[in-house]
């Protein structure tokens, strides 16, 4: 999708906005649909302000139980579209060639870096037992003593005194 910029670029106040899906395949965590992208182009004061949201349903495991969680994830960018930079500050700036902007891309990878890096069924989740496997969120483990780890286990003797 391409997106032309002059009937805005000169007129304070004028926006474009747009819509559009992009699909995203081969990531973990899963992207079943489409990512709804939508956004607004703005003239202020005769910048050219980007505002973008992107969302859709993200499915994967949890880091602790390995059960399937399945949630809705949304991305919020803001960025200035520009013609060129003159110097070497340009976070926040998008260079725009001869005066389109194409947000495919853009969106695409927004949504894949902004994904969260932990991802829990539930804040209180307990995970597994190391020792036998058991999910402790569904049931208590049967294991009678739990081994302590013997890297820890100096660890122990501050209990004792």
């Amino acid at each position: 999708m391409k997106i032309d910029l002059r009937p805005i670029k000169h007129e304070i106040g004028a926006h474009i906005p747009f819509s559009f899906n992009i699909s995203i395949v081969d990531r973990e965590p899963t992207v079943p649909s489409d990512v709804k992208v939508t956004g607004d182009i703005k003239n202020r004061a005769g910048y050219l302000i980007l505002n973008m949201t992107m969302e859709a349903e993200i499915v994967t495991v949890c880091d602790r139980c390995l059960d399937s969680i399945a949630r809705m994830h949304t991305v919020e960018f803001e960025a200035v579209l520009a013609d060129s930079i003159e110097g070497e500050e340009d976070d926040g700036i998008i260079v725009c060639e001869n005066d389109e902007f194409v947000p495919d891309e853009l969106a695409a990878s927004t949504f894949i870096l902004e994904m969260p890096t932990k991802n829990l069924c539930r804040e209180d989740c307990k995970g597994l037992c190391p020792k036998c496997g058991t999910n402790l969120n569904e049931s208590d483990c049967s294991c009678t003593k739990k081994e302590i780890d013997p890297r820890l286990s100096k660890l122990l003797e501050l209990l004792d005194e």
